[in-house]
């Protein structure tokens, strides 16, 4: 990811994670953790930047398309 914005423009990504099989409190802490990787400096030079508000948990095998990345 760290080479794909040659523009240098901010990017935010949107995570659709498959429907994390633990607890609450795993899920969260595992949220955090990607969170933490904003201050990653490969992601801050790249200008990626992962929002809170765009991730989701989703069930893979109730989308098609989704089941096809599984």
């Amino acid at each position: 990811m760290q080479h794909s914005n040659s523009e240098q423009e901010r990017i935010r990504v949107r995570l659709y994670l498959d429907d994390l099989p633990d607890t609450r409190e795993k899920a969260a802490s595992f949220k955090n953790f990607l969170l933490g990787l904003n201050k990653n400096p490969q992601f801050q030079n790249a200008g990626i930047f992962l929002d809170k508000n765009q991730m989701a948990e989703v069930k893979s095998h109730d989308h098609p398309v989704l089941q096809c990345l599984d």
